[in-house]
């Protein structure tokens, strides 16, 4: 559906006045840890790699190009998504020509969504700090973002097996939240959900469902700016459209056992259970444990997949710094047909 048909004479009651009365063909458990992971014999499956805050350029930029290497070299991914922050800092020109190039390390299809760091911005204000950009200067900066990476749209969705996969972008030109949909795309996405009701669906979005995080104590966790935004019409949609089970995220540097990331009390959102897959930064560095106050190295790389099934989905991590997977992170989902 072109986007664009939403783009006028749209407020929050109108996109939000949908129908929640649909009841779903199928049900989700709490997620689990599997007794074994991996297709059975003969069994089809969609493998989807997630990478996030790859912040280029980097010191760390040739072990990203190693980890996108290691990637090419597994024979059954579908697709990989980059949920944003490709650039390291504001996202000028010549950090977006260093992303792409090192983007291009990775020969799987592959599809990119920004992050604050790509657009939210002003050229030229890294080294005294960074500055909000004003609505004209982001509009500029997500389409150059789109050119540079040949991307039809900031947001869309696909069928991927039996599944529906939606793809969203920040892009609020006005906000002062880093992570803020405009109110043209709250449309698309509520009225994408409604027209697919009947497909277990899952979201990738650069910032993290309120509340799916420990704050252990502390504010930052708190704070509306690290949030999915608009808080209420996220909520209110998701709550409308039971049918959403996962929402993959970055944005907050969260090491792969950190409590947030680990544990499915905090990271189980409170709408219809749907569970938020926070991924660590492929910058390799952040948050290792929920009392981490440093944001520091990670001892190793990492990045998820998401294993799509048709009775569930699986989720593993890999360390490219050791070359294996961490099965003690393993965990996935049932989806129970009714």
């Amino acid at each position: 559906m072109d986007k664009k048909i939403w783009q006028n004479d749209i407020s929050r009651r109108k996109f939000l006045g949908i129908s929640a009365g649909v009841v779903s063909s199928f049900m989700f458990s709490n997620i689990f840890k599997p007794t074994h992971v991996g297709a059975a014999a003969g069994e089809d499956y969609k493998r989807i790699v997630v990478l996030t805050d790859v912040h280029v350029p980097s010191s760390k930029d040739k072990l990203k190009i190693a980890a996108l290497q290691d990637i090419n070299s597994w024979n059954d991914v579908d697709h990989v998504v980059v949920t944003g922050d490709l650039c390291h800092e504001v996202g000028d020109e010549k950090e977006l020509k260093a992303a792409v190039e090192l983007m291009s390390h990775c020969k799987k299809k592959r599809y990119v969504l920004t992050g604050n760091h790509d657009y939210l911005y002003s050229d030229g204000t890294n080294e005294g700090g960074k500055y909000q950009a004003g609505p004209k200067e982001r509009a500029f900066k997500l389409e150059r973002f789109r050119r540079y990476f040949n991307m039809n749209a900031l947001y869309f969705s696909k069928d991927v097996g039996d599944y529906h996969l939606v793809y969203l972008s920040p892009d609020s030109l006005d906000t002062i939240h880093l992570t803020e949909m405009s109110v043209e795309q709250l449309a698309w996405l509520a009225a994408d959900l409604e027209m697919n009701r009947d497909k277990p669906t899952i979201i990738f979005f650069h910032g993290s469902l309120e509340g799916t995080w420990d704050n252990n104590g502390k504010n930052w966790p708190k704070n509306p700016k690290f949030m999915a935004q608009p808080i209420d019409d996220v909520r209110d949609i998701l709550k409308a459209n039971p049918q959403v089970m996962i929402w993959v995220s970055g944005h907050l540097h969260l090491g792969v056992y950190n409590q947030s990331s680990c544990n499915e009390k905090i990271y189980t959102y409170d709408v219809n259970k749907v569970q938020n897959m926070h991924n660590p930064a492929l910058l390799g560095t952040g948050y290792q444990r929920s009392d981490s106050d440093d944001g520091g190295a990670y001892p190793a790389l990492w990045t998820r997949s998401l294993y799509l099934y048709s009775d569930r989905v699986e989720f593993r991590t890999y360390d490219h710094t050791n070359q294996k997977f961490l099965t003690d992170l393993d965990r996935a989902i049932k989806v129970t047909r009714r």
